[in-house]
């Protein structure tokens, strides 16, 4: 009898750990990507041009993981490129970049992976012109009101996101804030790849949003949604103050002091 319920406590231990160990095995199996993209010369693709996948330390390209050639419109579609099978890092969203190259031009954008885990991960598309400058973005949007109608002249400010301590700081760029046009449109060119939040403000209103970064174009819409915070007034000296002491009525207590001491200075003589 009390091998029987030894044998049938093992049985029920052996069904937890058993799917515990196939989780765990899934969760520590390497995963991968594939990676495709076009290549562009002002807006034209390219085929033929020389496309490398790099390690991305963080800061700069590391070493080629992978290389090939794009299309050239018999074989495949002109300008494309495929990297299948990438091993990736999923705790990091930026794992590789693109080099491309054709005609003494040379481009770089950076590789998006969203990895939700519980779901196949998501590549964004890799569209790289080598005719644009890297490792810089031209920032597009719209500014809308709730009503979805385009503000004019809504100023819109870039802030720099440090997702680490989760704070954000006022872009030192010299069209920051800007304003938006009669369609409610803005752009800012020049921005480097990074994190960034977009936010929008007129007639009391507020709208936020919050942007990657990381390849030569990139677009973000917003709506002003919120009101906007109210300013903390500056405080102001008491009123009948002096601006120097900030003391009540300390303009009647010397006025009043001055008449005593003439009154002592004429008793005196």
């Amino acid at each position: 009898m009390k091998l029987t319920k030894l044998i049938m406590a093992a049985i029920v231990l052996m069904a937890f750990i058993v799917p515990l160990q196939a989780s765990q095995a899934t969760a520590q199996m390497p995963k991968t990507v594939t990676i495709s993209g076009v290549v562009y010369n002002y807006g034209t693709t390219v085929g033929d041009a020389n496309v490398y996948l790099l390690d991305w330390d963080g800061s700069r390209p590391g070493a080629t993981v992978s290389s090939g050639k794009t299309g050239d419109g018999e074989k495949s579609a002109k300008g494309t490129f495929k990297f299948t099978g990438v091993l990736y890092d999923p705790a990091k969203p930026f794992n590789f970049c693109i080099k491309a190259e054709k005609d003494g031009k040379t481009a770089y954008v950076l590789v998006y992976i969203i990895d939700p885990y519980s779901q196949d991960p998501i590549v964004a598309p890799v569209k790289i012109d080598i005719s644009q400058e890297s490792w810089k973005c031209d920032l597009t949007g719209t500014v809308q009101n709730n009503n979805l109608y385009p503000e004019q002249s809504a100023q819109v400010t870039l802030y720099e996101r440090d997702i680490v301590n989760d704070t954000k700081t006022k872009v030192n760029y010299v069209y920051n804030p800007i304003q938006t046009g009669g369609d409610g449109g803005y752009v800012l060119t020049g921005v480097p790849y990074g994190y960034y939040t977009v936010e929008a403000e007129k007639n009391g209103m507020i709208g936020t949003g919050d942007i990657v970064i990381y390849k030569q174009d990139a677009n973000i819409n917003i709506i002003l949604s919120e009101k906007a915070p109210t300013p903390t007034p500056t405080p102001t000296a008491p009123a009948g103050g002096s601006g120097v002491t900030g003391l009540p009525g300390f303009e009647l207590v010397a006025a009043l002091l001055a008449f005593l001491g003439a009154a002592y200075t004429v008793r005196k003589m």
